[in-house]
């Protein structure tokens, strides 16, 4: 301990403190520990945290965080860290603050331009994965006894022919200081080549193949107008995209690789290992069918995990882009921009970068970084530091940072408070609502973030799409990688028979409720018809009805009328017979003609007969007797 904090420590227990007697005990001076001990000066260090925008408990939280996010890699920019003091502190810092500040705590942070990688590549870089991958590869060389000059790794790597990568540059500052100078000129010519490479464990590579942007698929004689087949061996083909695909990759397996490597294999009879990407040219069918009939076992990368398991990618691709733009450069250079980039001119500058870059030290280096040959899997899983340049290391703190209480230790917390604080004052009153007020805020806020973890993984679940036919297949596989041994391309033609089943299942199905659903549409056509019919009987049937109850109405009122006017002739026949004093007979035979006219000029009959002879008596209808009146 400090002899001043220790002589402090002592006066603590003095009473009254004797200060003389203690600096000389502590050989310190007296008038220095009497200014400390009475709160007038402090210590340096409490100085500079006084005088500083962040406390250090400040400081030690934003360097954890930054921690975490580099964890994530997502490390922030300078924008970034001046935000998060802003939010510390609720102060803006000038423009230098942020670079001074990790600059005071260089041994544990530091600030470059970094590269942008994806997301899923980052999270790829998991080291029980790739353990599993490097058992899986270990157990299956061993298995198949794969030896070191039979182990091959294929890729793609495409070009712009006139596009160039960044490259260190001198330049006359007064040009670029007034803006004139607004970057390095390029051709910008963007036609598109595929290069489709290979190379051994032992060091050795097999000829590259080109893939050229062609509308019609022919190579054009004038884009090889640099190539010499007598010293320079190398395949061409054209796509109209440029890129490969399913019938590209097939040739270039057995035309390219097959062929020129059958003789290290004693002609296929031993395994030879192709290690590839999951690209869908060479994960299909009907290349892994004609690579395992030929004791050719396929290895595909775990998803993601190119940029730091695939050689080609490690150690070849990068020196071959970066020689391919020193020799366009320097063309740019010859020619003072004044001639263009076309397809001729990109084997020229391709054959030169590609036998710069494909030497055996790169290969051998490229094996060696991916801990695949030789066999060490902790270049991987254990890497070792980069190198840094010597820097002055920031002195560790006397003490052990004090840990925070969590927001949960509310008993801590409570005790805490009573034993620094007053109970009663109004700034410990203000204190305790404070702290209370953080501690709650931050629980909730720790349950709202959970939740809304399980619901963004919720989410995700719900559109992860249909997994294929070699995810599957790597689910099996004890890695995440996918081995395509025999075993594995039999279990993937019996799932693909059985996808193709389900699919013709599904499609029959389809078919069949498709034709049942046209059949329960035309029944119900039938029945809606046959609806419309019935309801247009009945409307019949219902005007018949209606016509047939109006037509007896009708009858029922000409009845009524009929009856009326015989009473009414009745009555009339009755009186005039009495007045005159005539015989019943004649008054009966005088009523029984006029109701007879009545009837007729009423009723018409519907047959005519024969008139009656002279002399008959017609006879009253059998309803008109009651109405007959006696008349004496």
């Amino acid at each position: 301990m400090d002899p001043i904090e220790a002589a402090l420590a002592d006066l603590e227990s003095q009473n009254p403190p004797n200060y003389s007697a203690t600096a000389r005990k502590y050989n310190v001076g007296r008038s220095t520990l009497s200014r400390r001990h009475r709160g007038l000066t402090v210590s340096r260090e409490a100085y500079i945290e006084n005088i500083s925008i962040l406390t250090q408990e400040q400081e030690n939280n934003l360097i954890s965080y930054i921690k975490r996010l580099t964890a994530m890699s997502l490390p922030p920019t300078n924008k970034m860290v001046e935000n998060f003091v802003h939010d510390l502190t609720g102060h803006w810092v000038h423009k230098n603050f942020v670079t001074d500040w990790w600059q005071k705590h260089s041994d544990v942070l530091g600030s470059s331009y970094l590269t942008p990688i994806d997301l899923n590549r980052t999270k790829a870089d998991n080291n029980f994965l790739y353990s599993r991958y490097f058992s899986l590869v270990e157990k299956k060389i061993a298995e198949y006894d794969i030896q070191p000059h039979n182990i091959y790794n294929m890729d793609e790597k495409g070009f712009l022919i006139g596009v160039l990568n960044k490259l260190k540059r001198i330049f006359c500052k007064e040009d670029y200081d007034v803006g004139k100078l607004k970057g390095a000129g390029q051709d910008g010519n963007r036609d598109w080549i595929t290069l489709l490479a290979s190379i051994c464990a032992d060091g050795s590579y097999l000829p590259p193949a080109l893939i050229y942007q062609g509308e019609s698929g022919d190579v054009q004689n004038s884009w090889l107008q640099d190539y010499e087949p007598s010293s320079q061996e190398a395949f061409f083909t054209a796509s109209p995209t440029g890129w490969t695909n399913d019938n590209l990759g097939f040739e270039w397996l057995t035309k390219v690789f097959d062929r020129h490597t059958k003789a290290k294999a004693r002609h296929g009879r031993d395994w030879r290992l192709l290690i590839v990407d999951g690209h869908g040219s060479h994960v299909n069918m009907t290349f892994i069918n004609w690579a395992v009939a030929h004791q050719i076992a396929v290895l595909v990368f775990p998803p993601h995990s190119t940029h730091t398991l695939q050689p080609l990618d490690v150690g070849v691709f990068r020196p071959l882009s970066g020689y391919y733009t020193q020799e366009v450069t320097q063309y740019l250079h010859w020619t003072q921009g004044l001639v263009a980039i076309t397809k001729k001119d990109f084997f020229r500058f391709f054959w030169v970068a590609f036998n710069k870059a494909f030497t055996e030290k790169n290969i051998s280096h490229a094996w060696e970084r991916t801990g695949l040959h030789p066999f060490a899997p902790e270049v991987i899983l254990n890497p070792r530091p980069k190198k840094r340049k010597n820097r002055v290391p920031t002195p560790p703190p006397k003490e052990e940072p004090m840990r925070p209480l969590s927001a949960k230790d509310t008993r801590k917390i409570r005790e805490l408070l009573d034993a620094t604080t007053s109970r009663t004052s109004r700034e410990g009153k203000q204190l305790r609502s404070t702290v209370w007020e953080l501690a709650d805020a931050k629980n909730l806020l720790k349950q709202e973030v959970s939740g809304l973890k399980i619901a963004l993984k919720a989410e995700k679940r719900k559109r992860t799409r249909k997994k294929g036919l070699f995810e599957e297949l790597r689910e099996v596989d004890e890695g995440n990688c996918l081995w395509l041994s025999p075993n594995k391309v039999q279990l993937a033609r019996d799932l693909q028979a059985k996808r193709e089943q389900e699919a013709l299942q599904e499609k029959l199905q389809k078919e069949e409720d498709k034709r049942l659903k046209a059949l329960a549409k035309e029944q119900e056509k039938l029945a809606v018809e046959q609806r419309k019919r019935e309801r247009e009987a009945a409307k019949i049937q219902r005007e018949i009805q209606r016509d047939a109850e109006r037509e007896a109405k009708r009858l029922a009122r000409e009845e009524a009328l009929y009856d009326r006017e015989v009473k009414k002739q009745l009555k009339k026949y009755s009186r005039s017979t009495r007045s005159k004093g005539k015989k019943k007979s004649t008054a009966i035979a005088a009523i029984t003609e006029s109701l007879l006219d009545v009837h007729e000029a009423d009723s018409p009959s519907e047959v005519d007969g024969p008139p009656s002879r002279p002399g008959r008596a017609r006879k009253l209808p059998a309803h008109f007797k009651d109405y007959i009146i006696e008349i004496d």
